[in-house]
């Protein structure tokens, strides 16, 4: 896919003309176009290395996956071709190695800097996962040319105003009805927690729509992001992900402990190529069990951030 090709044929069948607008415009297809890499969570330290070091040819895509580097670099190159002023902005963690009691400094993460009329702002797309989720699923985005103003000499304070967009009423109301059919489900029946649990991740099942290239890691963090604004505990379901990198296999279960059974959903790519929330029988996690191997992954804490991000807008 040449996309550089077809962002310019958009921006100009859109008249989009200023140039703020058209670095929003292309972070938000960048964000409906690609996927976050699962391979950065469950990758080998060889495979983690490349898929840092990846770069994509927007002349020619083939590879839809990213993580913060990659897209940032690609970010910034699409910008240049739109007469756009940028520069990618690299930041770096403290590391203590026990061994050698020395302090190293890792880079550990990339956003773009945009520079507009003498006005510098934050193009950031994987911070927290927020703004992946908000174009997957319709938000309201935040880091999308967030503006900045200097605090400190080569320091930069950035506001904490969100960028709209048109489908944020349409997600806003589908939380609100969500959250109304489970205070419903808690006020006119006695149920326990696990049971209430189910209910969330049937309504799940139901209501959202992970038919777009969501893809594995961003669909599951905005699951575990609903999961923390209904539930709002962290026991009550067990999380367990199936991984076979060699045939690009990724499935979360969550299995419930009801009081005479155990019920279990998975998030998992359909034959169509898309991923779906849905429940699944005991016989299937038996054979996810025997074909593929078992991985740890701990989103909580960035599903909590998108949750708390959520529940400001919708409550």
């Amino acid at each position: 896919m040449n996309l550089l090709e077809i962002l310019r044929e958009e921006i100009t069948k859109l008249n989009i003309t200023d140039k703020l607008e058209v670095a929003r415009y292309i972070y938000i297809r960048t964000g409906e176009l690609f996927e976050y890499d699962p391979l950065w969570n469950f990758g080998t330290f060889e495979e983690k290395l490349e898929v840092k070091n990846k770069n994509i040819d927007i002349n020619n895509v083939t590879d839809f996956e990213i993580i913060c580097f990659s897209w940032a670099k690609m970010y910034n190159e699409l910008l240049h071709k739109f007469g756009i002023v940028s520069k990618v902005v690299y930041t770096e963690k403290s590391r203590y190695d026990e061994i050698s009691k020395r302090i190293y400094k890792t880079i550990n993460h990339a956003y773009v800097e945009v520079f507009i009329n003498g006005k510098i702002y934050r193009a950031d797309i994987t911070a927290t996962f927020n703004d992946l989720i908000s174009i997957k699923f319709g938000y309201a985005t935040r880091y999308n040319c967030q503006s900045a103003r200097r605090y400190n000499e080569g320091e930069y304070k950035y506001d904490g105003i969100i960028y709209d967009n048109s489908q944020e009423l349409n997600s806003e109301k589908l939380v609100k009805d969500m959250r109304e059919i489970l205070n419903s489900i808690k006020i006119n029946s006695k149920v326990t927690q696990e049971e209430y649990i189910y209910q969330v991740c049937k309504l799940i099942e139901q209501k959202i729509d992970f038919s777009k290239k969501v893809g594995f890691v961003i669909g599951k963090v905005y699951i575990d992001a609903l999961l923390n604004i209904f539930v709002q505990v962290d026991y009550g379901y067990e999380v367990i992900n199936f991984i076979d990198k060699s045939k690009d296999v990724f499935i979360s279960v969550y299995q419930i402990s009801l009081k005479d059974t155990t019920k279990y959903f998975s998030y998992e790519r359909t034959n169509l190529g898309f991923y779906k929330f849905l429940e699944i029988s005991k016989e299937k996690v038996n054979y996810y069990n025997k074909e593929y191997s078992k991985k740890q992954i701990d989103n909580k804490k960035c599903s909590r951030k998108v949750a708390e991000k959520i529940l400001k807008r919708v409550n």
